[in-house]
């Protein structure tokens, strides 16, 4: 018994994030057509499948920040910009927002589209960084993320596309030399 989908709850992707969709199953489409299925039964197929699944429990979000590097770039420039760390290269604690630099500035600089309020809560809510008085410091170069975040599973995106590179690459690379 198949179970009927749930409305769905997402709005439409930005016209970035639709282009990293359909770049995603063009490679994985790409390879499993090199791999001799047809791109009409792998329609078919796939429309078959997503026709049984239920919509998310937590919608994408692509302005969240947990789905973007960018918030590790917030950590890299605050522990390798000279202007972000004291005489011994630990970083200096910042203000949120202000005159002279803050984490709002490193923020700017790392991506022009993240809100600087989001960043810093989405990097206190995973203790990336931490309050001293009305500063902020970094706790670690690293950016953790707790798995059961509904976040997740979308960071997994990288590698996968990374994966499915390489198989394309030498799939067709191995195919050039049998033929």
């Amino acid at each position: 018994m198949s179970r009927k989908p749930k409305a769905a709850r997402t709005s439409d992707p930005s016209p970035d994030e639709s282009r990293r969709l359909a770049r995603l199953m063009e490679k994985f489409a790409r390879l499993l057509v090199l791999n001799g299925y047809s791109p009409r039964l792998l329609a078919r197929h796939f429309s078959a499948v997503c026709a049984t699944l239920e919509e998310p429990r937590h919608p994408f979000e692509p302005r969240r920040p947990a789905f973007t590097i960018e918030l590790g770039h917030i950590l890299s420039f605050w522990y390798t910009d000279p202007l972000c760390v004291d005489a011994r290269g630990q970083p200096r604690p910042l203000p949120a927002k202000g005159p002279g630099l803050s984490v709002t500035d490193l923020v700017r600089r790392a991506s022009q589209g993240l809100d600087p309020a989001v960043a810093l809560a989405t990097l206190l809510q995973h203790k990336a960084l931490k309050r001293k008085g009305r500063l902020y410091v970094p706790t670690n170069r690293r950016l953790v993320f707790d798995p059961r975040d509904a976040a997740a599973p979308a960071r997994g995106f990288l590698p996968l596309e990374g994966l499915l590179d390489t198989l394309h690459r030498n799939w067709a690379s191995g195919r050039r030399s049998v033929e």
